[in-house]
């Protein structure tokens, strides 16, 4: 037992020497932590590194320029932002012309250097409906969708109908968004690739083919696999959304009309208040709506409202779920010393000897 006053004993242990590294060994460690730590500058927006380059970069060139490319937040965040532009403006399967005919669609608007990432979706602009060609065709459907509902009441099913009808092109937009985002990520990567193994050309060639490659194919099918995830629920399932803001944006739509039924009466006590063209705008409206027509419009708000609201989910969970959670995120985690290990032995080799050559390079 030791006091305080007995000197420390210490006991030795004879541990094997650990072996050295072998040639080459150190230059993989360097390109695995380079690889990790310019993936996460590029995602979080971080461009102090000279790989990197320029300050001004063309932003309304294609993000394959080769110093946009090494910007990939940047690029992420305008390719997202073309993606909800295209789902806006070309997102519904026809376009519904307001009752008053000199009222046109609202389109968001597209700064001018964002036109070429959109133009790389190609999707054609939807057909044109005007209302009362779309209502006459829903009184039609009325009187077959009638269920158990109360009479001057719509089957709300055939608004979910309606939703879906319009919202079928969203499939194709997504897709071809989160194709265009994974070529855009993997020339990032191997313009990143290319940058940490210069000068060399035979591990970048190693490094492209053996992982880059394969973890691409294997996100693509990962991809895929998510979207369909967020579009069962609108192709299959009953409508789940916001109960408060559902009831709002239907009372403003409502609202609306009844301003157009206080303009009525107005002219009705004071026309001379009102302008030759106010009049005859007036006049066209003025033929009171039947109970049929009445509940087409109630079909029509109930649909758009919740095209809407859902159409902002989707774009956040293809943006968030999809692209960032799916893709982005395991980007930096790519190239890992144990995935270059998993090699066969002959191109591990060959890899190392590689490096080791490289090493001599630097």
């Amino acid at each position: 037992m030791l006091t305080i006053d007995s000197p420390m004993e210490y006991v030795s242990f004879n541990l094997p020497a650990l072996p050295e590294p072998p040639d080459g060994q150190g230059k993989l460690n360097e390109i695995v932590s380079q690889f990790h730590t310019l993936c996460l500058y590029a995602i979080n927006g971080n461009y102090d590194d000279e790989f990197f380059q320029g300050l001004f970069p063309d932003r309304g060139a294609s993000w394959s320029t080769d110093n946009r490319i090494r910007k990939l937040r940047e690029i992420l965040h305008d390719q997202n932002l073309a993606f909800v532009y295209v789902l806006h403006s070309k997102g519904a399967r026809h376009i519904i012309l307001p009752e008053d005919s000199n009222a046109s669609p609202t389109l968001m608007n597209l700064p001018t250097s964002l036109q070429n990432l959109v133009d790389q979706y190609g999707f054609k602009e939807p057909a044109k409906v005007a209302f009362k060609d779309l209502a006459a065709q829903l009184k039609l459907l009325l009187a077959t969708w009638q269920g158990c509902e109360f009479p001057g009441t719509i089957n709300n099913t055939l608004a979910v109908k309606l939703f879906r009808e319009q919202s079928q092109p969203w499939e194709a937009i997504a897709r071809r968004h989160l194709q265009l985002i994974l070529s855009m990520t993997k020339e990032f990567v191997e313009t990143l690739v290319l940058h940490i193994t210069n000068p060399g050309l035979n591990t970048y060639l190693k490094i492209i083919s053996k992982i880059v490659e394969s973890f691409f194919e294997e996100k693509s099918s990962v991809l895929e696999s998510k979207l369909q995830e967020l579009l069962c629920h609108y192709k299959s399932d009953y409508p789940q959304i916001s109960d408060t803001e559902f009831r709002t944006i239907i009372a403003h739509k409502r609202g609306k009309k009844g301003h157009i039924d206080k303009a009525r009466d107005l002219f009705a006590k004071q026309p001379e208040l009102f302008t030759e063209e106010m009049h005859r705008q007036l006049g066209k409206m003025s033929q009171s709506k039947d109970a049929s027509e009445s509940e087409v419009d109630e079909l029509v708000y109930k649909s758009e409202t919740y095209y809407e609201l859902v159409l902002r989910t989707f774009v956040d969970n293809v943006v968030i779920l999809t692209v960032e959670s799916c893709l982005i995120k395991d980007l930096p985690f790519m190239i890992t010393t144990d995935k270059i290990k998993q090699m066969a032995d002959n191109e591990f080799e060959e890899f190392v000897s590689d490096a080791a050559e490289m090493d001599e390079a630097c």
